[in-house]
């Protein structure tokens, strides 16, 4: 049926109207542009990391773990793998997730039962057969690729439906008879034609009508499946047709537009916050490819357990780890202090080995957490991306002076309300361009030889999204500049010193070549020191 019937979808946006309000002048606002500031903001985030990290052990002869190479990414992406979710569908059109163990069988439902072991290893895309087997009884059996159908044009004919009566009489074979034959192991291509035999009206419908009456019995009869990448937008129409209440109606062309306007690329950073289960953050991470920032802020002190993010089995666990960090929305305010974690390494306290393992476990979150929040309060992200059921005008205020120039601003609601009220209010304001809500709509076509025509049924709405850019006006822009390479300059000063103060230390233990002293001024002639300080 696949092979058949295909679909393309066609977007269109509609711009929602503004209410009345001063749009915001761009006369003397310059979009300042993020990327001169990635490397500043990059420094002084990495010198708050080391000086929060020279507070605990660590290894120096410890390597960083390196990026997994290019080829075991590659079939990773492309290969169906063992023990992790992916997504089917079904001939119904429907996705079903399942998670292939060696060793099981996978049922089905009506449409039969196979064993993971045959699927594990093959290629996403293709569209599978299972042969035999007795999905009753659950008996596994045998998978067999299915090639595509070349589509064929339709003569035009002058035929038409106007004889046919679906009264329920024009088929002879019951329900009785079409179970008989699946448990005696009929197969769904032998079934349909049985089907076709025993339907008197069949003769008299016309090419098209024929046609769509096989595709029907191929979707109710044939045991066929597709397995899917488990990626961002699959788990988005998958959860859009079971459950669009957990994701908050977001529909997989509207996550689409979101990083569209939020400009989401590799090495880009971004604050994020996700009230959609993790769909939001596992479409940007997928975007980033494991390079860049993505700070995710939520309501918990531990972090979120996102099932669908956990979900995208596509996702490499080094394109996780390494650009996602986390924070609960009272450490995103300045005068917020954790508590403070005493150091490991103390001569004074007396502990176990065990109580030190967690105690330097606390510590190195402790530590995470104030880099972390270091690098929020360093500012020049490129954008903010939102699904979430808090008010947006609040949360913006909070995280604006986060943001670059030329920064993008995404928010998407299943209300219009919320966001046409913060469009009015950021209008009002000169660091705010392009303001827009839009209703993105998409409508699926079923393309074929001849039948090229939209579907009669689709969704209703797919939410709403307003956009904006952060800009600075040129006395603001150089005032932040200045102020900018200032705390660089401090923070990375401030690293320099806690270096020459670890090395006086270690000279005074005599763990210092002999042949190198070290004298009082050495760290007044340091040029590195000289440097900064100039």
């Amino acid at each position: 049926m696949d092979a058949q019937k295909t679909a393309h979808s066609s977007e269109d946006a509609r711009s929602l109207p503004a209410p009345d309000s001063s749009s915001a002048s761009s006369e003397g606002a310059t979009p300042a542009g993020p990327n001169s500031h990635h490397a500043a903001a990059a420094a002084a985030a990495a010198a708050a990391a080391a000086a929060a990290a020279s507070t605990r052990e660590v290894k120096a002869d410890e390597p960083a773990p390196p990026p997994p190479p290019p080829e075991t990414v590659h079939a990773h992406l492309n290969s169906i793998p063992a023990n992790l979710p992916i997504v089917l569908r079904l001939p119904s059109t429907k996705h079903k997730p399942v998670t292939l163990v060696p060793g099981r069988t996978v049922s089905l439902g009506k449409f039969g039962a196979f064993r993971a072991d045959d699927l594990i290893g093959m290629p996403f895309g293709h569209t599978y057969e299972i042969v035999g087997g007795n999905p009753h009884k659950n008996k596994a059996g045998d998978l067999r690729m299915v090639a595509n159908k070349t589509l064929a044009d339709i003569e035009e004919t002058d035929a038409t439906n106007e004889y046919i009566n679906d009264d329920g009489e024009s088929q002879k074979l019951t329900y009785v008879d079409i179970k008989q034959l699946k448990d005696a192991g009929l197969g769904g291509r032998e079934l349909i034609e049985r089907t076709l035999q025993s339907n008197k009206n069949f003769e008299q419908r016309t090419v098209y009508s024929q046609d769509k009456f096989i595709s029907r019995k191929e979707a109710k009869h044939m045991k066929l499946f597709t397995p899917l990448h488990p990626d961002a937008a699959t788990l988005c129409a998958f959860h859009f047709e079971r459950a669009p209440e957990k994701i908050r109606f977001l529909r997989p062309d509207a996550l689409a537009h979101c990083l569209a306007y939020g400009s989401v690329r590799p090495g880009g950073r971004y604050i994020v916050v996700d009230g959609v289960g993790g769909l939001l953050v596992g479409a940007i991470l997928e975007r980033l490819g494991g390079q860049g920032r993505v700070l995710l802020i939520n309501d918990a002190d531990s972090p979120p357990a996102f099932d669908i993010l956990t979900s995208i089995s596509s996702l490499p666990k080094s394109w996780v780890e390494q650009p996602l960090r986390v924070l609960h929305w009272a450490a995103t305010e300045r005068a917020w202090q954790p508590s403070i974690i005493p150091p490991v390494d103390d001569p004074k306290r007396f502990m176990l080995d065990r109580d030190r393992a967690r105690l330097q476990k606390r510590r190195g979150v402790y530590d995470t957490l104030q880099a972390t929040r270091a690098e929020l309060f360093a500012g020049f992200f490129d954008g903010f991306l939102m699904a979430s059921n808090f008010e947006p005008l609040a949360v913006l205020e909070r995280i604006q002076h986060s943001l670059a120039g030329s920064a993008k601003i995404v928010v998407h609601s299943p209300y219009q309300q919320p966001l046409v009220e913060t469009q009015a209010e950021l209008r009002k304001r000169d660091e705010w361009l392009h303001v827009e809500v839009v209703e993105p709509w998409s409508r699926r076509y079923q393309v074929l030889p001849g039948r090229t025509h939209p579907e009669m049924n689709t969704s209703a709405t797919g939410g709403y999204i307003l956009s904006s850019i952060k800009v600075f006006d040129a006395d603001t822009a150089e005032r932040l500049a200045a102020e900018h390479r200032q705390e660089v300059a401090d923070a990375v000063l401030a690293q320099v010193r806690a270096a020459n103060a670890m090395g006086t230390g270690a000279a005074a233990a005599g763990n210092v070549r002999k042949d190198a002293p070290v004298d009082e001024g050495d760290g007044e002639r340091d040029p590195k020191r000289a440097k900064v300080a100039e």
